[in-house]
């Protein structure tokens, strides 16, 4: 929602991003568990499935009427700016503003994180991970005024070993 509001995109939109961004991985309902928690590199038979979990969410949230809308962003929020995504590699403005905004936003998050195969970024990495890759892989746009919002609002990134529940709740 946060990168939303930062491009500037109306009030309805943020609210259609903050929804898709949400569900934006219920695809993986189709990918089997041991695709998605294993440790080390994926055979290319395995990310085929996970290439899939774009469409699949798509599917399933496109069958549910009140979710039509954020059923496009799901399908093509692993969509890339140089056409080198999934599921139908769209490049630039081909793939829908939210879905971008996610793929940025999830990107985000997947480099903050610690996974199974890697170790959580700091956010200076993150932050020069973002500006390397607008242009290619990110809508250079979304990845400016993401990296703005990181770089002022700090406190607000989940990083790994931050608590979720603010000091203040968990005394």
């Amino acid at each position: 929602k946060s990168i939303a509001q930062a491009v500037g995109l109306p009030a309805r939109l943020v609210e259609r991003v903050r929804i898709a961004a949400l569900l934006h991985d219920v695809g993986k309902i189709g990918v089997p568990d041991r695709i998605l928690t294993k440790v080390g590199a994926l055979t290319e038979e395995e990310f085929q499935h996970i290439r899939r979990h774009p469409a699949l969410g798509a599917e399933i949230l496109g069958t549910i009427g009140l979710f039509r809308a954020e059923s496009l962003l799901v399908r093509h929020h692993h969509e890339q700016w140089d056409g080198q995504g999934y599921p139908d590699g769209l490049a630039g403005e081909e793939s829908p503003l939210g879905a971008r905004v996610i793929m940025v936003a999830d990107c985000i998050d997947a480099m903050l994180m610690e996974r199974t195969y890697k170790k959580g970024y700091s956010v200076e990495k993150m932050l020069t991970e973002l500006t390397r890759c607008a242009g290619t892989q990110f809508d250079p746009m979304i990845a400016v005024a993401a990296g703005a919002w990181c770089q002022s609002h700090r406190e607000a990134l989940f990083l790994p070993g931050k608590s979720l529940v603010p000091e203040s709740l968990s005394a």
